[in-house]
């Protein structure tokens, strides 16, 4: 609600009773081409967490880090602070490694196949031109039922200059630019959010 005002607080909204078992995994770019996003991204992340009892959350750089307890534990007005400890989130140069983070979240011992029906991803697909393991695409496919993702550069640059996004978007059932509140209505609305995270 908040995220339509920039992320301040206009209105009053009682904190929704959290629901259980949607079988999501929430995946969000913190890198350095993701800067003017990632809070957008994260406080996204934080309201979903906050209404469903069973959403893994990752952040990523150059590898991917849990934040699922982390982010519970944040108070609204917090977020920022995931994004005031960026270094803690890289793992070897600090710079896109889209391969590496994906492959360390199809290994992840927490991520069953029972809890791993839908993948939703934030992040624009800029690799700094580091090859794509597309064996790690594929195990991506199989673990998830559904992945979709919220692209926040414009659609005209994208597989452009270091752009992977093409690897992909083969892989996913929905794929849209989302750089602000009214494309992110436009794009939960059109996935039927309700009916995914069941």
């Amino acid at each position: 609600k908040s995220l339509k005002h920039g992320g301040i607080l206009f209105e009053i909204i009682k904190k929704p009773k959290i629901r259980k078992k949607p079988r999501l995994v929430l995946f969000c770019d913190i890198s350095g081409s993701m800067a003017l996003y990632s809070l957008f991204g994260l406080t996204l992340l934080y309201g979903i967490v906050q209404k469903f009892s069973s959403v893994k959350c990752f952040v990523f750089i150059d590898g991917a880090t849990d934040i699922t307890s982390k982010i519970k534990n944040l108070g609204k007005n917090n977020v920022q602070e995931i994004l005031n400890s960026w270094n803690e989130f890289v793992f070897s140069d600090g710079h896109s490694d889209y391969s590496k983070s994906f492959e360390m979240l199809v290994n992840d011992k927490s991520i069953t196949t029972a809890n791993s029906h839908t993948l939703i991803v934030i992040g624009d697909a800029r690799n700094n031109y580091r090859p794509i393991n597309t064996e790690t695409i594929d195990k991506l496919s199989k673990k998830f039922q559904n992945v979709y993702w919220m692209n926040p550069e414009r659609s005209q640059y994208w597989n452009t200059g270091d752009s992977q996004f093409h690897h992909y978007q083969s892989i996913s059932k929905k794929h849209s630019e989302v750089r602000n509140f009214e494309q992110l209505k436009i794009f939960i609305n059109s996935i039927n959010f309700k009916k995914v995270i069941k």
